[in-house]
């Protein structure tokens, strides 16, 4: 079948951001291992900062850095309604509830303010079921490998709290000396994520002659589940983990819908929102592998984080192609 999604779209929010422009909750188990240093020289995930005219580092091509992030909500998890700006210059969403009812939405946040804060994975917490948010915040990495090319940073977030209260960070990168971008992990001991993740040594998956974009990780059952569109396919990449650390390939999935998105605990099963024609598209899903299409769409828009709040609602942040609309 021909690709869906609005392929130019994501193609700008993923493929474009590898090269200069970077493109979900659980309670898991604990894990067995501890972070490790790798063998490259760490570099900062940071860029210094000029005395630019604020913005001058923006491209003036269309990117990721057009785009924004607005929420919708709804009672059922299918029908959703509303539309409100949550965020300019903003993409790839993601939503971990924390057991305080705390919100955590995780981001690519391409900054025309402040350089320091263009094209990396930052933050805003809300404490109000998403009705205000804090300000953005720049997530700090250490131990992240040398990239394979200059402006290449980690991108694609996907944060998880695992059930010992560590938070895991799941992300796209491409290292020197490999030819595609890898999924790697990031590991905060204290479930702070105003502190510092360790990156591990090494990615924890790795597809030869494929870039690995926007991770979607999850625990269930008993089993880590990862999954990614791909980027040059009509299928879905799927992996699987017993520690959430190493992951080894499943099946394909094929879908109308590329798993660019979130995957989210429905009732005993799961709920993947997606990327379809235009707009958010779903499918369920009793075991993690076999999936079915829900029927029609949830909102506008693309790439969406998806919780559930403490009286039952869901709340979706999607992004937006072009946040001037």
């Amino acid at each position: 079948m021909a690709k869906r999604l609005f392929a130019a779209s994501a193609v700008a929010f993923c493929a474009l951001a590898l090269v200069g422009a970077g493109c979900r909750s659980t309670v898991p188990e604990p894990a067995s291992s501890v972070a490790v240093a790798p063998t490259a020289t760490p570099t900062a995930n940071t860029q210094a900062t000029t005395p630019d005219e604020p913005g001058s580092w923006v491209p003036d091509t269309r990117g990721p850095w057009d785009g924004a992030l607005y929420q919708t909500s709804s009672s059922d998890g299918l029908a959703f309604s509303g539309k409100t700006l949550v965020l300019e210059q903003a993409g790839v969403p993601n939503l971990l509830r924390l057991p305080d009812d705390k919100l955590i939405l995780t981001y690519q946040y391409f900054s025309s303010e402040s350089r320091d804060l263009f094209d990396v994975i930052a933050y805003s917490v809300s404490d109000d079921d998403g009705a205000t948010w804090s300000p953005t915040k720049a997530v700090t990495l250490s131990w992240i490998p040398t990239p394979a090319g200059p402006n290449l940073k980690p991108m694609d977030p996907t944060l998880v709290r695992a059930e010992d209260g560590s938070l895991r960070l799941y992300f796209t990168y491409h290292a020197k000396g490999k030819k595609s971008a890898e999924l790697y992990v990031a590991v905060q001991g204290e479930g702070d994520i105003a502190a510092t993740f360790v990156t591990q040594a090494t990615p924890a998956l790795s597809v030869p002659g494929s870039f690995l974009l926007d991770p979607a990780v999850t625990f269930f059952n008993g089993v880590w589940h990862h999954y990614s569109w791909q980027d040059k396919s009509d299928d879905n990449y799927h992996s699987t983990s017993s520690d959430g650390l190493t992951f080894a390939l499943s099946d394909d999935i094929s879908l109308p819908m590329d798993f660019l998105g979130q995957v989210v605990p429905v009732g005993e099963g799961l709920r993947f929102y997606g990327t379809g024609q235009g707009s958010v598209v779903s499918a369920s899903s009793a075991d993690g592998e076999t999936w079915t299409m829900d029927a029609g769409s949830r909102a506008p828009g693309a790439d969406p984080a998806v919780s559930m709040l403490d009286d039952g609602t869901y709340l979706m942040v999607y992004t937006a192609a072009n946040f001037n609309e």
